[in-house]
Protein backbone atom coordinates (compact mmCIF):
# COMPACT_ATOMS: atom_id res chain seq x y z
CA UNK A 1 0.00 0.00 0.00
CA UNK A 2 1.34 3.40 -0.99
CA UNK A 3 1.78 6.06 1.70
CA UNK A 4 -0.22 9.24 1.41
CA UNK A 5 1.80 12.44 1.12
CA UNK A 6 1.42 15.28 3.61
CA UNK A 7 -0.15 17.56 1.01
CA UNK A 8 -2.73 14.98 -0.03
CA UNK A 9 -3.63 14.21 3.57
CA UNK A 10 -4.08 17.88 4.45
CA UNK A 11 -6.24 18.50 1.38
CA UNK A 12 -8.46 15.48 2.08
CA UNK A 13 -8.86 16.27 5.78
CA UNK A 14 -9.52 19.96 5.21
CA UNK A 15 -12.14 19.18 2.56
CA UNK A 16 -13.80 16.75 4.99
CA UNK A 17 -13.76 19.42 7.70
CA UNK A 18 -15.18 21.98 5.27
CA UNK A 19 -18.04 19.64 4.32
CA UNK A 20 -18.81 19.03 8.00
CA UNK A 21 -18.72 22.75 8.75
CA UNK A 22 -21.11 23.46 5.88
CA UNK A 23 -23.43 20.67 7.04
CA UNK A 24 -23.28 21.99 10.61
CA UNK A 25 -24.34 25.41 9.40
CA UNK A 26 -26.95 24.21 6.92
CA UNK A 27 -28.66 21.69 9.20
CA UNK A 28 -28.10 23.64 12.44
CA UNK A 29 -26.12 20.80 14.02
CA UNK A 30 -23.21 22.50 15.79
CA UNK A 31 -21.96 19.15 17.09
CA UNK A 32 -20.54 18.59 13.58
CA UNK A 33 -18.03 21.38 14.24
CA UNK A 34 -16.59 19.32 17.07
CA UNK A 35 -16.67 16.17 14.96
CA UNK A 36 -14.64 17.89 12.24
CA UNK A 37 -11.88 18.77 14.74
CA UNK A 38 -11.88 15.21 16.07
CA UNK A 39 -11.71 13.61 12.61
CA UNK A 40 -8.95 15.98 11.50
CA UNK A 41 -6.86 15.14 14.55
CA UNK A 42 -7.60 11.44 14.23
CA UNK A 43 -6.28 11.52 10.67
CA UNK A 44 -2.89 12.73 11.85
CA UNK A 45 -2.89 10.54 14.92
CA UNK A 46 -3.41 7.38 12.87
CA UNK A 47 -1.27 8.33 9.86
CA UNK A 48 1.36 10.95 10.75
CA UNK A 49 2.37 12.18 7.29
CA UNK A 50 5.59 14.14 7.59
CA UNK A 51 6.13 17.20 5.36
CA UNK A 52 9.22 17.12 3.16
CA UNK A 53 10.80 20.05 5.00
CA UNK A 54 10.76 18.05 8.27
CA UNK A 55 12.14 14.75 6.97
CA UNK A 56 15.48 15.21 8.73
CA UNK A 57 13.96 15.94 12.16
CA UNK A 58 14.43 12.96 14.48
CA UNK A 59 11.09 13.28 16.32
CA UNK A 60 8.88 14.62 13.52
CA UNK A 61 6.45 11.70 13.65
CA UNK A 62 5.98 12.17 17.40
CA UNK A 63 5.29 15.89 16.97
CA UNK A 64 2.74 15.21 14.22
CA UNK A 65 0.95 12.70 16.47
CA UNK A 66 0.97 15.19 19.36
CA UNK A 67 -0.56 17.89 17.14
CA UNK A 68 -3.24 15.39 16.05
CA UNK A 69 -4.01 14.65 19.69
CA UNK A 70 -4.24 18.39 20.38
CA UNK A 71 -6.78 18.76 17.56
CA UNK A 72 -8.83 15.96 19.12
CA UNK A 73 -8.57 17.68 22.50
CA UNK A 74 -9.80 20.94 20.99
CA UNK A 75 -12.75 19.09 19.47
CA UNK A 76 -13.60 17.58 22.83
CA UNK A 77 -13.12 20.75 24.87
CA UNK A 78 -14.88 23.29 22.65
CA UNK A 79 -18.51 23.43 23.56
CA UNK A 80 -19.95 24.61 20.24
CA UNK A 81 -22.24 21.61 19.86
CA UNK A 82 -23.49 21.36 23.42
Amino acid sequence: MKNISFRTQVIVLLSLALVLWICATAFDLPLLFNLSWILYGLGFLIHPAIPSICQDMPNAERYIRISGALCILVGLILRTGI
